[in-house]
């Protein structure tokens, strides 16, 4: 089992950097230095690549490290990303995700959080999503069962060959701020800036990538085609690649003014239905 290296002490952590590019610079692969100082792979690279960004400074824990959200922190994060976009905020990010939150808790309030404490206050606030799998047993889940295994397959090899990028949207209600009758956090002046009316019964509108990117925003509003369409214009201009979205069965896909745009766009997103999930009639 590989050490966790949040257990050690400060110089003890820095040591373990030290060792680790020396054995590095001598010429040993990652595993190989994982496996002499009980570290994992991954924490090995990533040592290693934020040597090579920085150099010297990567031995030292980064400012803020090690510190956790308090839950007023937490709750007015959550405030944050539920009521504006980081471009609001003045950030790169069209959309959410896991490194423009990070640069938000960073930015805001020094804290530089470890990627595992990350993604548990994202899907604690419901800021988490999967995609579709193979269901054994239910009937109502032929039609897509049929389709992950015979269509997906060549959706996912032309992705590959143009360089694209397999994303499938969806949609889910985030949880509640509080329980009934408790009273939120009163704010911290770090997250205070241009805040909007707090909203309720808000829902996330997310694309989830095949290497487990999610991307969101969120909304108040009945999702209709212009609220569709706004969440499809900030992937696209957030993308890199072309986006190849898997779209689920809702109405709001088929309206006019959606398929309109995306054949104006097919360039940049071209969108792949999936079956509608229930038993074919019989007969």
């Amino acid at each position: 089992m590989s050490i966790d290296m949040r257990s050690l002490s400060r110089e003890a952590r820095f040591s373990k950097r030290v060792k680790v590019i020396e054995l590095r610079r001598a010429g040993r692969s990652y595993v190989q230095i994982a496996l002499q100082l009980g570290l994992s792979r991954i924490g090995v690279f990533d040592i290693c690549k934020r040597f090579a960004a920085i150099g010297s400074a990567a031995l030292r824990d980064a400012p803020g490290a090690g510190r956790t959200l308090t839950p007023a922190h937490e709750l007015l994060m959550r405030r944050q990303i539920r009521d504006g976009t980081p471009d609001e905020l003045a950030m790169p990010e069209w959309l959410w995700d896991r490194a423009a939150v990070s640069r938000l808790i960073e930015q805001r309030l020094g804290i530089v959080l470890p990627i595992r404490t990350l993604a548990l206050y994202l899907k604690r606030c419901g800021f988490s999503a999967s995609r579709p799998k193979i269901e054994d047993g239910m009937t109502e889940a032929l039609p897509l069962n049929a389709w992950l295994t015979s269509r997906y397959p060549l959706v996912l090899a032309r992705s590959k060959v143009e360089g694209g990028e397999i994303s499938w949207p969806g949609g889910s209600r985030l949880p509640a701020e509080s329980a009934p009758g408790q009273r939120p956090p009163a704010p911290a002046k770090a997250l205070a800036g241009r805040a909007r009316k707090h909203r309720r019964g808000l829902t996330m509108i997310f694309a989830l990538t095949n290497k487990g990117q999610l991307r969101w925003t969120t909304f108040n509003a009945p999702l209709d085609a212009k609220t569709l369409l706004a969440f499809l214009r900030r992937l696209v201009r957030g993308s890199n690649k072309k986006v190849f979205l898997i779209m689920d069965d809702l109405k709001v896909h088929d309206e006019r003014l959606v398929q309109t745009w995306l054949t104006e766009h097919e360039d940049d997103i071209e969108a792949f239905p999936l079956p509608a999930r229930r038993a074919p009639p019989a007969g």
